[in-house]
């Protein structure tokens, strides 16, 4: 019997209305209206700015471009036919995938009564018809660079979520050793050191190579393998190919730590683990499988299960804000072994 839990994407289309140099690059917009005088106006503008512009001549089309890949910030005109631009937000700020996206509404209605709206429906500025080149500009470019922070905080308060949670494990391992083997313990101390040096080198990265994430990954297999001895079993599959590319830090690690939990309160032993890294149809996939059996929050019979599902929400919610459209995150059960596998495009 095999149950499979899928958190899956939309897979990202990577081409564009309206191509630029990839050197000059500064962020892909996404323009809604259906006036075709509007959008060829503000593409020209935009354009001209080193910006990559889709368009949507309606609120249905920008919904299903938005699904198909989420642009980097939308002007949202207003009136339009079968579902305006305020219901065209709401949908936009309904879906987990699309919620953060900035919304600019662009609109010759000038209103106070207008502009509330907006704001209620989830816009973040307000430019009114006719508008002046320079003040686009700045908006778009002060939204952009607000959005982007916030992004990068939220991922790193998502990465310091980690961090101590693994510390915590490792000092109590070694806390454990130190009184019936003081050679294990010495070399516990050994392995977390070189860690927590990655740690600290790579702490400002939001991405890093994958061999780097790969060997950090592995520094912490052996602490565990010190402390296991012959009840932890690693086999490893990496491809050499994915030493080209990057991938978000501190992937990887938690799904180990998870594995180990809970493979060595359900396994036979030895617990077996495998991670393997390969590259297939321009994605990196990552696996990493134990043996045993998938625990649920409410398996009495597993101290540890009411902690269960916080540490890959997090990678799940990592995962949504680096790659919004283009990545999936699946777990497959069956009854010996548990396998949870994550697919990022490659950089």
């Amino acid at each position: 019997m095999q149950t499979t839990f899928a958190y899956q994407s939309q897979e990202k289309s990577f081409s564009k209305f309206m191509p630029i140099e990839s050197d000059n690059y500064k962020g892909e917009i996404l323009i809604v209206d259906d006036e075709p005088n509007n959008l060829e106006i503000l593409s020209k503008m935009l354009i001209s700015q080193n910006y990559d512009v889709r368009v949507a001549n309606s609120g249905q089309y920008a919904l299903a471009a938005i699904k198909s890949s989420a642009p980097d910030i939308i002007l949202m005109d207003i009136n339009m036919p079968l579902m305006n631009g305020y219901e065209t937000s709401r949908h936009i700020k309904a879906n987990p995938n699309s919620e953060k996206i900035p919304i600019i509404f662009v609109s010759a209605n000038s209103d106070t009564i207008d502009k509330i709206k907006a704001f209620n429906a989830g816009g973040v500025d307000y430019i009114t018809k006719p508008f002046q080149v320079e003040e686009v500009i700045a908006r778009i470019e002060n939204q952009l660079k607000i959005a982007r922070l916030s992004r990068e905080l939220y991922i790193e308060l998502l990465r310091y979520q980690l961090n101590p949670h693994f510390l915590f494990n490792s000092l109590n391992s070694i806390r454990a050793l130190v009184s019936i083997d003081s050679k294990s313990a010495e070399d516990m101390i050994t392995q977390l050191s070189e860690y927590l040096r990655y740690l600290l080198i790579n702490r400002k990265k939001m991405d890093i190579n994958v061999n780097e994430e790969i060997e950090a990954t592995l520094n912490y297999l052996a602490i565990e393998k010190i402390r296991f001895k012959d009840k932890l079993i690693i086999n490893t599959s990496i491809d050499e190919g994915v030493n080209r590319y990057s991938m978000p830090a501190f992937l990887l690690q938690p799904l180990v730590e998870n594995a180990i939990k809970y493979g060595m309160a359900t396994s036979e032993m030895p617990l077996v683990i495998e991670i393997s890294a390969q590259i297939k149809n321009e994605m990196l996939i990552f696996s990493v499988s134990n043996t045993g059996y998938w625990v649920t929050a409410c398996d009495d019979e597993i101290p540890q299960a009411s902690s269960l599902g916080v540490g890959l929400q997090n990678i799940k919610q990592r995962l949504r804000e680096c790659y919004p459209s283009s990545h999936s995150f699946t777990i497959i059960n069956t009854n010996d072994r548990v396998c949870i596998t994550i697919e990022i495009p490659i950089e």
